[in-house]
């Protein structure tokens, strides 16, 4: 049995660039208005683990070996974080609008998302020791 925690740097970026339309909250969007999206899924560093496997070379004199571990890592649900290249004015309404869409799509994303909490580990190795 294996106990322990990860660091875990598992992160998502990308940038979509908008060609047609987008849909974002309740509105649809042109490549005029929008110019690209922009998303970050980030992960809590430290992650809880447990699992079992077994090591050939424990109590064994024979210098080679293979391992195995197959376990769950906890974690925790991934944070997402939209963000969007525009042409609207700082203030003008059609902006306020935008982040208003925004954030309804990031809440949406971020609902489907807490559903991922823990993750399967398989591990495997060949040993040498000497």
């Amino acid at each position: 049995m294996s106990v322990g925690f990860l660091i875990n740097g598992n992160a998502i970026d990308g940038t979509g660039k908008i060609t047609n339309s987008v849909e974002i909250g309740d509105k649809s969007y042109d490549s005029n208005e929008i110019k690209s999206i922009l998303l970050d899924v980030s992960f809590n560093t430290f992650a809880p683990y447990v699992g079992l496997g077994f090591d050939t070379t424990f109590g064994d004199e024979d210098n080679w070996g293979f391992t195995f571990d197959l376990g769950v890592m906890f974690s925790g649900a991934p944070a997402a974080n939209l963000s969007v290249q525009d042409t609207f004015a700082a203030n003008s309404p059609e902006k306020d609008i935008l982040n208003d869409n925004i954030k309804k799509e990031e809440k949406t994303l971020q609902n489907d998302l807490d559903a991922y909490e823990f993750y399967p580990v398989l591990s495997t190795g060949i040993v040498y020791q000497f």
